[in-house]
Formats: C-alpha cells, sequence, structure tokens
C-alpha cells in the first residue's frame, strides 16, 4: 500500500512540474527570463565530455556553488578509493554550473544543469549514463529522483548531509512521500550528531548514518604545482622572490584595514604586494577610493607595469589568486557579516588570517587555530604585525604546524573513504 501511495504522490508531483513548465513556457519564451532560468539546459541531458561506454559512472548533485565545491571534494575522495569510476556532476544553480563546467577532472565525463525532476527526465537520465551510484550533496532531496532511483534499485547516499530545523519541520509535514524515500539511503554522512537525529527520525535506519563532520574541513592541502605558481606570477609581473598576500572576498568596508595594514608592512618591506579580490564588484569603487591612489584596478589578472597593491576584479579567479600567493587574508571578517570560505585559501598550503568577525565560519576557523595554521586579529594594525611575524620570525613554526595538519588531514580522509560503502 505504501509503495503505490508513494508512486501515486511522485507522478502526481511529477506531473504538476510538467503542467507548469508548459503553462509558463510561451510567458517567457521571448523574454529575457528564458534564458536567466537556463530553461533549454533544464529540459535536456547533459552533454559527455567523454566516452563512457563500458565504464561505471557514478552520479554526483549539488544545489548551488557552495554544495558544488564540497562534490569536487567529495569526488576526489571517491577517486581516490575507486580510480576505476567516472562521474556525472550536476548542479541547480548557474553558479554551481558554471564552477562544475570549469572544473576539469579526468574522471569526469559530464557536467551541467540537473533536469527537470520529473519521472520522464530522471529515467532518462539513468539510462542515458547508466548510473549505477547516487551521491547527493548535503541534502537536495528530489523526489522523482529518489523514486526513480528506488524502482531500479540503484543505491543513493547523501554527502556532508544536514538537516536544518526548518528542512526537518518540512519534510515531516510531507512524511507521506519523503520518509519512504529516505528509509531506503544507502549511506548518510552527516555534519553532526543533530542531523543524524533528524535523519533517523526522519526514517533512515541508524546503522546507514554516520557522522562524519563538515566536509569543507577535509579540504585536501596541497600547494600549486611550480610551472602553475611561476605561470601566474608572470602574468602579475611579480617576480619569485617577491611576499605575496592575497585578500579574498574583501568587502567595501574593508578597505580601510587592508591599506593600514599595507602601509605599515610598505615601511618594511617592500617587495610585499598585495592582491585584492572584491566579494562584490559592485563595490569596487569603494574599494579603491579606501585603498588609497596607489591601488591598481584591473579585469584580469594581469598586469605589464610596477604595483604594490591591485585590484582584480573579476568573479572565478579567487582561487589562482590564492595559489600565487604567500599568505591570505579571508574578507568579510573586518565588517559584521561573519566571514567567508576560509578553506578556499587553506588548501594552498598557506598561513591563514581572518578578523574578529567571523562567526559564520567559527568551526572551521577555530580547527585552523588550534593547528597553528589560522590567526585570528583585529584590525589593520594587528593584521600588519602578525603578516610580518608569521613570514619572518615564526616562519619554521608555521611550517611544522603545517606538517602536522596535513598529516591530520590526511588520517580524516582515509576515515572517510572508510564509510563509503
Amino acid at each position: 500500500m505504501e509503495e503505490f501511495a508513494v508512486s501515486l504522490l511522485v507522478h502526481c508531483y511529477s506531473g504538476v512540474l510538467r503542467l507548469a513548465r508548459l503553462a509558463a513556457y510561451p510567458l517567457i519564451r521571448k523574454g529575457a527570463r528564458m534564458h536567466t532560468l537556463h530553461i533549454r539546459e533544464r529540459l535536456r541531458l547533459p552533454s559527455a565530455r567523454k566516452d563512457f561506454r563500458g565504464r561505471t559512472i557514478v552520479w554526483l548533485h549539488a544545489a548551488s556553488l557552495g554544495e558544488s565545491k564540497v562534490l569536487v571534494e567529495f569526488l576526489r575522495v571517491l577517486h581516490e578509493k575507486s580510480p576505476e569510476h567516472l562521474y556525472v556532476v550536476t548542479a541547480a544553480t548557474a553558479s554551481g554550473v558554471g564552477f562544475l563546467e570549469q572544473f576539469r577532472h579526468e574522471a569526469v565525463c559530464a557536467a551541467g544543469y540537473l533536469p527537470y525532476d520529473t519521472v520522464p527526465l530522471m529515467n532518462g537520465m539513468i539510462e542515458r549514463f547508466n548510473i549505477s551510484r547516487v551521491w547527493l550533496i548535503e541534502t537536495e532531496l528530489w523526489p522523482s529522483m529518489l523514486w526513480v532511483c528506488a524502482q531500479r534499485a540503484i543505491p543513493v547516499g547523501i554527502a556532508n548531509a544536514r538537516m536544518e530545523q526548518k528542512s526537518y519541520a518540512t519534510y515531516k509535514w510531507f512524511a507521506l512521500l519523503f520518509r519512504p524515500l529516505l528509509r531506503r539511503m544507502e549511506r548518510v554522512l552527516v555534519q553532526d550528531i543533530s542531523y543524524a537525529k533528524r535523519f533517523e527520525a526522519m526514517g533512515v535506519a541508524r546503522e546507514r548514518i554516520i557522522v562524519t563532520g563538515n566536509f569543507k574541513s577535509r579540504v585536501a592541502i596541497r600547494r600549486p604545482s611550480y610551472d602553475e605558481w611561476k605561470r601566474l606570477r608572470g602574468d602579475l609581473n611579480v617576480s619569485e622572490d617577491c611576499t605575496v598576500i592575497t585578500a579574498g572576498c574583501i568587502h567595501g568596508g574593508e578597505g580601510s584595514a587592508i591599506r593600514s595594514a599595507a602601509e605599515r608592512i610598505g615601511e618594511k618591506y617592500s617587495s610585499w604586494k598585495w592582491i585584492v579580490v572584491p566579494r562584490h564588484l559592485e563595490e569596487v569603487p569603494e574599494l579603491l577610493k579606501s585603498l588609497g591612489p596607489e591601488a591598481v584596478h584591473v579585469r584580469e589578472p594581469r598586469i605589464s607595469s610596477d604595483w604594490r597593491v591591485c585590484v582584480v576584479a573579476k568573479y572565478g579567479v579567487m582561487e589562482d589568486m590564492y595559489r600565487v600567493a604567500d599568505v591570505a587574508v579571508v574578507g568579510g571578517t573586518f565588517v559584521n557579516v561573519g566571514g567567508h570560505n576560509v578553506w578556499e585559501a587553506a588548501q594552498f598550503g598557506v598561513p591563514v588570517l581572518w578578523g574578529p568577525s567571523y562567526h559564520t565560519q567559527r568551526e572551521s576557523c577555530e580547527r585552523l587555530l588550534s593547528a597553528g595554521v589560522g590567526f585570528s586579529v583585529q584590525n589593520g594594525d594587528e593584521l600588519a604585525d602578525a603578516l610580518m611575524r608569521i613570514l619572518k620570525t615564526d616562519a619554521k613554526r608555521f611550517i611544522e604546524a603545517q606538517r602536522a595538519f596535513m598529516e591530520n588531514v590526511g588520517s580524516s580522509t582515509q576515515s572517510l573513504k572508510r564509510a563509503i560503502p
């Protein structure tokens, strides 16, 4: 009886989605919304990058940009565990898809938008790529996808799973649909025990739930290759012996702190350079004003003239600017924003510093602090003092701390591999 009820609900849901799309299509097909909603892309399956016939294909799906970054790190772990597998990667938003399409990995055979969650499109996705397993990143529960996988006996798992109180209340409201689908989950790797309890309450068997922590703190630490590092520095007209500080995700109100630190350091070291990557491009004028007249404004990470402070006003260059750095400063922490992803910088094995406002990144920051590879400061003057201490006086101490931290991260990755079926 339950099987019939779930099947009926899923097909009703799928039918409503199809009818809504058909009804809305004439209204938006001639307007800009057709493009911004990426409707055409969501009505077809991702294009293959390489021949995948005869291979075991795993489908990884994320919601937006943040989850897509977690997806990439999880894929690397899966690839180390099963190097013979290939992967289809999808996301639900344009930012997530854009990131996945730029991610080039030998094991990715296709990348694109998640098709509309209708039974026909989900069946088409499974058949087109002969999917053998599905991993959802965090909590992207799509009824048609889960039902089609259940009907075809395809195991589904959730990685870096979380279920906030608001989501939990929603899923309980639709428990007749979601509880039977969640009951069939093969493995749920949750961020903490509170999420584990909610998934269990929604029907996931306790033995299939494993607390693995937040994957964002499991990022692999790896220095960029020398050739890549040298190329990036060459594009920026930076010599190999120059010290580079990359300040990423900087908000308009943080320019004064950066300027104060740059001027204080400049009194002692003329070869130190600052790369500032804004969080929002519309804040660039405010940033340039607060950074002072010597700040250079570029829209591409290429500079031919000499410079000491530059603002690289382009989306999608953050990681390359961290790659080229000797030390990183994470923005959103010198204004009351709460910080941004510190692991984007920490993954490259450099010291990571941030200001006093880091409440949204507290767990990650405290892990870096306790390992001795992350540092918290209060203002621009403290930032300058900390940078000079870390890179000059305490350089050996940081290298030893980084080595121990990398070993610890490697050990936690091995435990994660054991939790993956």
